[in-house]
């Protein structure tokens, strides 16, 4: 017999009825999108881009093959770069990698939230903050981008203290003209310019046909200005 290695893991399962259920979740969605674009259409005459682009992710979240490749090609991405010392993406067993199951290393470490409950310095505190932002601007210019950025999806490698990314269920493969009008979108807002927005979102394949019309003082209302 051959040589038995243990490798220590976390195995994903998707539970039998979550694809259903997701499925009846995304068709009420877009009816919601629909009725509300006819019935407010000054508020609401893109919610069906947005409802469309979120029904594409979440589909595909379901196969967990696809999450598998993403995982690995962010993985790639990480190491190969400078921040290879400060942050990286969990390693997928391909032998483990089925529709409903995902099988990947297990990292030991603390989530992003307690490491400031635990009291950790501020000199801590910006060297993982400062990792992140790193990571993400770079997933923004690199083949893969991770949608769903939150607390839950990050931990603090205890024997390291690199920072983990996790859960590439909801990723998107950017192209060089989709990184550009992100980036474009980013400036724009950063620089309250509107005519900058407009093109970018249009570059997006989302005109945003409300600035056609009179100025509407809620953006500016939602972001305190």
């Amino acid at each position: 017999g051959g040589r038995v290695e243990e490798v220590e893991g976390v195995v994903k399962v998707q539970h039998r009825h979550v694809e259903r259920s997701l499925l009846i979740d995304i068709g009420a969605s877009q009816i919601v999108a629909l009725l509300a674009s006819f019935a407010f259409p000054h508020l609401f005459q893109d919610m069906r881009v947005v409802v469309k682009d979120l029904s594409v992710l979440t589909r595909a979240e379901l196969d967990f093959r696809i999450e598998a490749q993403s995982q690995a090609t962010a993985r790639e991405l990480l190491a190969a770069s400078e921040l290879g010392g400060a942050v990286f993406v969990p390693e997928v067993f391909p032998a483990l990698a089925t529709r409903r199951v995902l099988g990947m290393e297990y990292v030991q470490g603390e989530n992003i939230k307690e490491v400031r409950r635990r009291g950790a310095s501020e000199l801590e505190v910006t060297r993982i903050v400062t990792a992140l932002v790193d990571a993400f601007s770079l997933t923004m210019h690199g083949e893969i981008f991770n949608c769903d950025p939150h607390p839950g999806n990050l931990l603090v490698e205890t024997a390291t203290g690199r920072l983990a990314v996790l859960d590439w269920g909801q990723a998107r493969r950017l192209s060089p003209a989709e990184r550009t009008a992100y980036t474009r979108l980013f400036m724009a807002v950063a620089m309250e310019d509107t005519l900058l927005m407009r093109e970018a979102c249009a570059d997006l394949g989302a005109p945003q046909s409300d600035f056609a019309g009179p100025p509407d003082p809620m953006p500016n209302t939602m972001v305190g200005t």
